[in-house]
């Protein structure tokens, strides 16, 4: 638990309580090498029978623990602190997980009304369109696709025409958005809501490099100071 401070380790824990009840699925919060007896108390104290607590006194890294727990577990979500996913190790053993990572930030997650997926000429929004709509519907958020208008392409169209016939099947209405300077600096303006985008191999690109970027993807680091969700391209 050396990672995180006490105050951010009982949030993460009350968000996560709360997604899972949610979601309706079994919740697993795990404790590496706790150090903190009267924290692991308060975590303890703060669950229900539903939520199971796996104390680890593994001597592996809590990277080396991330694999082997989602396969023991058969993990369908992996919540992960902002402070946690921002340790390189600890998102690649997260990649190669291959499961959807829903990066918590220090916001409010209750509160939380829309997702929003910022369309790029790449084929990755599409492939995990099916997960978006199925993310959006369980936690009852509107869904809104940003298109920036600025970059040239037909696929992003392409992209929009799917999500409006998945928008007939799952039932539920999208809204899509045309944005003439970059959508991130429009939604950094915003208070709440949960980012959605695809986990690819971007998320390792030096920090310095992908300062000169305008992929959204590449550029996911300045909007995370709100919740994230990394959605691999083949689940």
């Amino acid at each position: 638990m050396r990672i995180e401070k006490t105050s951010a380790i009982m949030a993460l824990v009350r968000r996560s309580i709360f997604i899972q009840k949610k979601l309706r699925q079994q919740l697993i919060i795990k404790v590496i090498n706790p150090g903190d007896i009267d924290v692991l108390r308060m975590i303890k104290a703060s669950v229900q029978k539903e939520v199971t607590i796996d104390i680890d006194y593994s001597a592996l890294p809590e990277e080396g623990i991330i694999l082997n727990d989602i396969k023991k577990y058969h993990i369908g979500l992996f919540l992960v602190s902002h402070r946690a996913f921002s340790i390189k190790s600890i998102r690649k053993k997260l990649y190669a997980g291959n499961v959807p990572v829903l990066k918590l930030s220090e916001r409010s997650f209750s509160s939380l009304k829309e997702s929003v997926v910022i369309l790029s000429e790449e084929g990755h929004i599409e492939n995990i369109s099916t997960t978006i709509f199925d993310v959006s519907s369980q936690f009852g958020f509107n869904l809104e696709l940003m298109n920036y208008s600025n970059e040239e392409g037909s696929h992003k169209q392409e992209v929009i025409e799917h999500f409006n016939n998945l928008s007939a099947i799952f039932s539920k209405s999208i809204h899509v958005s045309t944005q003439e300077s970059n959508p991130i600096r429009e939604l950094c303006e915003r208070d709440n809501f949960l980012h959605v985008l695809p986990f690819t191999t971007k998320m390792f690109i030096n920090p310095f490099m992908a300062y000169f970027s305008t992929d959204p993807e590449v550029l996911y680091r300045k909007l995370g100071r709100y919740h994230q969700l990394f959605i691999p391209t083949q689940i």
